[in-house]
């Protein structure tokens, strides 16, 4: 195989060695739109030898070069197209992401702070906080989001973003340093704006995480006023209910988010099953379990489902 590759990209020199660089390098873009990265790469080298280059062929095979993880080949290309154009927000924003695909988040944030600094853009934002924080960083992260919350023409909703970024962080670590950052950026998007749904979910879901039960309940209540007819907040209260024991209110706001949304997801149809078979309605336990392994067939707990349906049965 190995073989037949190279001799295909010598026939492929051969056949194509007097074409122009715009039909090497269309047949480049070509072959990347289709997935096919190493004949993308294999015309976008020819393409380069010409003499009538254009810089954005580095790019592109740059960008080609990160698809099959050749990252540091990746690095020297981009920084070729860097040499010509600066402050393209794009070369930085990827020469920043593949120095972050190697874990090298030092050169990781070096780029991304170029980058953002060209546009604001929300991947670029993002990427630089979840590096400040890979760093060890967390003062700067933490000083960042200031910056970004304090400047009007970026909005809040970027600053929801930044905020997700902290709250996700902690997922990871498994301690709530980051959550209570989140909660404290999150309290001040609905300070600024009191009908911030997505706030108002993402302090309850916050709290759900840590285990402050009342305080997810008043927010998961001001995000429901906020959008009634919200299948997530609905679904969120009777999570948060449900692990409060209080299985009544759990059964009456899983049943509201899947009138809202029938599809639901195999976790909700479990959830609702057991929370019936606390209370007592079997039958219904039964028909929200049979639901759910017709619905989602590649369930993980499918087999469990099933199992529990037949001793509930007999109930």
């Amino acid at each position: 195989m190995i073989k037949f590759d190279k001799i295909k990209k010598y026939l492929n020199k051969k056949l194509f060695s007097g074409r122009s660089f715009s039909a090497l390098y269309n047949v480049g873009v070509d072959a990347y739109a289709k997935q096919n990265y190493e004949k993308a790469i294999t015309f976008f080298k020819m393409a380069v030898e010409r003499k009538d280059a254009k810089p954005q062929v580095y790019y592109n095979l740059a960008l080609s070069y990160q698809c099959i993880k050749d990252y540091d080949r990746a690095i020297v290309t981009y920084n070729k197209f860097l040499e010509i154009y600066p402050n393209d927000y794009d070369g930085l924003y990827n020469l920043g992401l593949t120095y972050y695909q190697k874990e090298n988040y030092i050169k990781a944030i070096e780029f991304f702070e170029r980058a953002v600094l060209v546009k604001a853009d929300e991947d670029g934002i993002k990427s630089l906080i979840i590096c400040y924080l890979n760093q060890g960083e967390t003062q700067k992260a933490i000083d960042f989001a200031e910056d970004i919350f304090l400047t009007p023409k970026i909005g809040l909703d970027l600053y929801y973003f930044v905020a997700k970024v902290f709250e996700n962080k902690n997922s990871f670590n498994k301690d709530f340093q980051y959550l209570d950052v989140a909660i404290e950026m999150y309290l001040r998007i609905v300070e600024k704006n009191p009908k911030h749904f997505d706030a108002y979910l993402a302090i309850s879901i916050c709290y759900a995480k840590k285990g402050e039960w009342e305080q997810s309940v008043e927010f998961c209540k001001k995000a429901i006023e906020a959008n009634p007819k919200s299948y997530e907040a609905n679904n969120q209260m009777g999570l948060v209910y449900y692990c409060r024991e209080e299985i009544s209110e759990a059964v009456k706001y899983y049943e509201t988010a899947l009138k809202l949304k029938p599809e639901g997801d195999f976790k909700i149809y479990s959830n609702l099953g057991y929370a019936y078979e606390k209370v007592g309605q079997y039958d219904k336990a039964v028909k929200i379990f049979s639901q759910l392994v017709t619905k989602f067939p590649k369930c993980p707990a499918k087999d469990e489902i099933k199992n529990h349906l037949r001793i509930i049965k007999d109930l």
